[in-house]
């Protein structure tokens, strides 16, 4: 197909190294032999719920050479102001929300944002904080799921991600935030719903290109803790964020599985405001800017093309009216001539009938005057003369060989006329 000639980099990982784009940390590192077993040490219980998948990574981290390359060229300055206001607002609902006893936590949020999240209460002293992905890790996905496992990963070794992170858990305690972490359950919980990236709406053609995919989720039945485990832990109070309800029908049926248990466990559902960044990649840069690129490329090729297809169809059309003319021109010379061949004997048909009954009429009135039609002037004789000329005329009009008759009858006659 005519798209095969515009060609895009199909790999970030390439693309980046080409580029040699490396704005932010050059000293962190990644083990394909490290493991998540640092990221939550508290309640053992509530471990379980803690699902990432750290194989993945590891595969991840035997196929490319660099992979910290991918962190790297996060614009993950961008996106922790991106937090800031989403982190506020959560942790205001929480404090206001709060129960004396224990409370469960559950945070429907995007993956790196809720990536960010995590070391930031992990920074304020909540030790019972676990990260659940509902889809699997892959690159150029529209998630970014893969980002975020990577983010993780990488903060323990990270001096840059742990000051960003000190940096929004100050903002917290600065405003009088002050919560009793000790007493908080918290799932941050990755949502189903997909994020508006701008680097998804690039062509079908380039998505092919990159091995772009959709995500697809990965739904649990024991997602979150049962009713059993929140009686154990004494906990009363659930509190559940969504922004886009994108989850709420799993939602509602957790609600309607404590209500029929009986309990005294108070179900809060509450919203908040996250604005994603459009593009968080470098590389996502340059796939909005090489798709505006093919655009105007795919315009230009499907203009001319169009411009192709009306040439061709117009000579068709003048093939066809030629063709036409020629076979009406043809069939009006095939009639013309047949009608002119007719029209001839119809002229010798009303010319020579009139001259013979004329002579007709001399012959009946020379009878009375002169013997010397006598012979000629009976009615019989003129009637088979007559006959004769008739039956001639009409088997002689469907004939080009009729001339010949013609003439042999009227020399016949002044033959006879003159012998006699």
């Amino acid at each position: 197909m005519w798209e095969k000639r515009f060609l895009i980099k199909k790999d970030a990982h390439s693309y980046l190294k080409e580029n040699k784009i490396y704005p932010l940390f050059l000293d962190d590192c990644i083990s394909k032999e490290s493991d998540f077993s640092y990221l939550y040490n508290w309640d053992d219980d509530f471990r379980k719920y803690f699902r990432i998948d750290i194989k993945r990574v590891e595969q991840l981290a035997d196929f490319y050479d660099d992979i910290t390359l991918f962190l790297k060229n996060l614009k993950l300055n961008d996106i922790f102001d991106s937090v800031e206001n989403t982190l506020i607002e959560i942790t205001t609902k929480i404090k206001q929300n709060l129960s004396k006893n224990n409370s469960l936590i559950i945070i429907n949020i995007s993956p790196l944002e809720g990536a960010i999240l995590w070391t930031v209460y992990k920074e304020l002293w909540l030790k019972n904080i676990v990260f659940s992905f509902n889809r699997k890790m892959w690159v150029n996905y529209e998630e970014k799921t893969f980002e975020a496992s990577l983010l993780l990963l990488l903060y323990a070794n990270s001096e840059f991600l742990q000051n960003k992170t000190k940096n929004l858990a100050q903002k917290i305690i600065t405003r009088n935030l002050d919560i009793d972490y000790s007493k908080i359950y918290m799932i941050i919980d990755e949502n189903n719903s997909n994020s508006n990236y701008d680097h998804t709406k690039i062509d079908n053609y380039l998505k092919t290109q990159i091995w772009f995919n959709t995500p697809k989720n990965v739904y649990r039945l024991d997602k979150y803790p049962d009713v059993e485990f929140l009686n154990i832990k004494w906990i009363d109070n659930v509190i559940v964020f969504d922004n886009d309800r994108d989850l709420w029908k799993f939602i509602e049926y957790y609600k309607d599985q404590i209500k029929k248990s009986n309990s005294k466990i108070n179900f809060k559902q509450e919203s908040y405001i996250l604005n994603n960044v459009k593009n968080i990649w470098y590389f996502e840069d340059y796939l909005i800017q090489e798709n505006r690129k093919y655009i105007l490329y795919k315009k230009d090729i499907e203009k001319t093309a169009l411009n192709k297809y009306k040439i061709e169809k117009k000579h068709i059309e003048w093939n066809y009216l030629a063709q036409n003319k020629i076979q009406n021109n043809n069939l009006f010379d095939k009639k013309y001539k047949q009608n002119k061949e007719e029209m001839k004997w119809y002229l010798v048909y009303f010319i020579a009938t009139p001259i013979l009954f004329i002579l007709f009429l001399l012959n009946s009135w020379w009878s009375n005057h002169s013997s010397w039609w006598v012979g000629w002037g009976t009615s019989s004789s003129w009637s088979s003369w007559w006959y004769s000329w008739s039956t001639w005329v009409s088997s002689s009009s469907s004939t080009s060989s009729s001339s010949s008759s013609v003439w042999s009858f009227w020399w016949g006659w002044f033959s006879k006329s003159s012998s006699s």
